[in-house]
């Protein structure tokens, strides 16, 4: 009997161990020169054959939602499909490891479109946190995920309540395990009670014994109150990653064009840039190790109010857009600078000093148009600026935005731009 309790005293030691290395693992972060590659599961036409494995440290798949019905558990949503192909995200996550059996697979959760509300009933409830934390663990599992990523993108607004920046911390880390005893990041002293008494509302320790890595994606759109949204400082005690959006701070909602993303402004104290938006994260969170830079292979258009116009940046627009919902893939983007020039959908591409990004202009009397958008060197340069700042990495969202078949020349140009900056002595 004796033997037996030893036995088991020392399995149980032994499991305090490997809990507390891998909690001194994930601390560690991402490797330095990361690249993760966001694909969109909503895209039809985009496979999973057309991914290039190779230059991505990290593929995240976008999105997994919560349930309508609030219980906390994973749906699966946005399907990557059309009508004669329905392919589910788990099918996506599946095939991508199949053929990239090489490759981190990871899954984001959330998004623009899930909004506030169901997570804003989720993390406040206890049982509906362990409900989603077991979902998330089980689908870890079952597609063996190496990263999770929660984009829970507007705290307190869209549905949302005043408590949901605190409550968002004990969705991903609760601060206290029963007995009030706090967790030890040290090897080997983390409290035999924390075992005994496992707490399973968390996502980040109910991932971190299984080796998988945890983000949470930081967007840019919600001015100021945004910073008030997210406690950054606890959060950044529980997190491998902050995935700071680095698009969308100016759009087809502005009345005059101007950059979807800019590095920098000629404005002074211009605050819709990506590097007053860094050291703003950087001052409440001085942990630049944690931050990744996500560039968008997407721009942002606008239709021009006057024509003819001389098309350059803060020239006035209708509130509306040029092309669908405001948004067009590179792969779009450079197939219409590319056209013949008796082609209405014809660009010309300038350039912007000051924010190192390009844009275009359509003229036509029928289609008179401006987007703001990245080309392979202003991904080059911001992937500079991320590495100069301290970073780890950077991310594309989303690959399948990126000219993945060639269609203007080599494939994936800003993929390959980034990989090239990244691996740069």
């Amino acid at each position: 009997m004796r033997a037996f309790t030893l036995l088991a005293l020392l399995a149980v030691l032994g499991t305090v161990v490997l809990v507390d290395l891998a909690e001194a693992q994930r601390a560690r972060g991402l490797d330095r020169r990361t690249l993760l590659c966001y694909a969109a599961a909503w895209h039809a036409k985009y496979k999973p054959r057309d991914v290039n494995s190779d230059l991505c440290s990290m593929i995240m798949v976008a999105f997994g939602r919560l349930v309508v019905s609030q219980t906390g558990a994973l749906e699966e949503a946005y399907p990557m499909s059309d009508d004669d192909n329905k392919v589910s995200v788990g099918g996506v996550v599946h095939e991508l490891q199949r053929r990239n059996s090489s490759t981190a697979v990871g899954l984001t959760i959330g998004g623009w479109a899930e909004g506030s509300e169901r997570f804003s009933v989720v993390s406040a409830d206890p049982q509906k946190r362990k409900v989603f934390v077991n979902s998330v663990v089980k689908a870890v599992k079952r597609w063996n995920l190496k990263g999770v990523e929660l984009a829970w993108v507007a705290p307190g607004t869209r549905g949302g309540q005043k408590t949901d920046g605190a409550n968002y911390v004990q969705l991903v880390a609760v601060s206290k395990r029963r007995g009030g005893l706090r967790p030890s990041r040290r090897v080997g002293r983390a409290p035999i009670t924390a075992l005994l008494h496992p707490v399973t509302q968390d996502v980040s320790r109910a991932l971190v014994p299984l080796g998988v890595y945890v983000g949470v994606a930081l967007p840019v759109t919600n001015g100021d109150d945004f910073f008030a949204a997210f406690h950054l400082a606890d959060l950044a005690e529980h997190v491998d990653w902050f995935l700071l959006q680095g698009y969308d701070l100016h759009g087809h909602w502005d009345p005059f064009t101007d950059v979807n993303s800019p590095l920098y402004s000629a404005a002074p104290n211009d605050n819709q840039t990506l590097s007053w938006r860094l050291g703003e994260f950087l001052r409440r969170a001085p942990r630049p190790e944690l931050f990744v830079l996500s560039m968008p292979a997407f721009g942002r258009t606008w239709t021009l109010a006057d024509s003819p116009v001389p098309g350059a940046l803060g020239a006035r627009s209708e509130l509306g857009v040029m092309f669908g919902d405001g948004m067009l893939a590179y792969n779009e983007i450079c197939t219409y600078l590319n056209a013949d020039e008796d082609d209405e959908r014809k660009l010309i591409t300038s350039r912007d000093p000051v924010s190192k990004t390009p844009y275009a202009v359509s003229n036509r009397p029928t289609r008179r148009g401006f987007v703001s958008y990245d080309d392979p060197q202003s991904i080059r340069e911001k992937v500079d600026f991320a590495l100069a700042s301290g970073l780890p990495g950077v991310a594309l969202f989303t690959i399948d935005n990126d000219d993945y078949l060639g269609t203007c020349g080599a494939k994936y140009p800003l993929l390959k731009a980034a990989r090239e900056a990244l691996d740069r002595d």
